[in-house]
């Protein structure tokens, strides 16, 4: 299990990064004949509502039909919307880590995942993995100072997770007081929290002691359970 004191200490960071969420209506496709389809994207229209935006810390931003996250610091995350209020959902993600430039080294130590009933910055749960290959569920309520651990003390380790630069398929279940994290397939973990009733979906990157990520997401889809 990684300890805590490597995991999502970013107090200062999220008042920055809050700048870079912004809540514009979207117009991704609500899934045609598929009724249970609420909103879904393969980020192949740039003007769909997702934030783009770069400074010295990071970037959100379109990128070759998918959505890149890049964190260019250590201890620091990035997240990003498309505008939208869900109650009981499940959001699915393809997220692929980026192998980056010679310049510009990538670490596996980083975090990044699916973030779901997003009221504002001080008010969401986050369901992620590791590039080496841990997960965990975080939630960040009433302007809390740090993303509290939820079901467990820290992120425990799954071979269920791809590791490096290879693509997980992601589901975040957020339904009622149930919070589940499915990856490729296996359910890695079940908590029950009923702070956060309702909001956006949404997705996160962020980094530990090493800094440089690139995280890729593509197939963004959210359903009625």
């Amino acid at each position: 299990m990684k300890p805590n004191s490597r995991l999502f200490i970013f107090i200062a960071a999220l008042a920055v990064v809050a700048l870079a969420c912004s809540f514009s209506a979207s117009t991704g496709d609500g899934g045609g004949g598929d009724a249970s389809i609420l909103f879904q994207d393969d980020f192949s229209n740039t003007s769909s509502g997702w934030d783009r935006y770069s400074d010295s810390s990071g970037s959100t931003d379109y990128a070759n039909d998918q959505y890149a996250i890049t964190v260019l610091i250590d201890t620091y995350l990035f997240w990003a919307n498309p505008g939208r209020d869900f109650t009981d959902v499940i959001i699915e993600v393809d997220a692929t880590k980026s192998g980056g430039t010679p310049e510009v080294d990538t670490d596996d130590d980083n975090n990044y995942g699916i973030i779901c009933r997003h009221r504002d910055v001080d008010n969401y749960y986050v369901l992620v993995i590791s590039s080496d290959g841990y997960y965990g569920i975080r939630k960040r309520y009433q302007g809390s100072s740090e993303l509290a651990f939820i079901g467990i003390d820290g992120m425990d380790y799954s071979d269920a997770i791809n590791q490096g630069n290879a693509t997980n398929r992601l589901r975040a279940e957020c339904i009622g007081s149930t919070l589940r994290l499915v990856v490729n397939g296996t359910t890695l973990l079940e908590v029950t929290d009923s702070d956060i009733a309702s909001g956006d979906g949404g997705l996160m990157a962020g980094t530990f002691s090493a800094p440089n990520t690139t995280i890729l997401f593509d197939n963004f889809v959210v359903r009625q359970p």
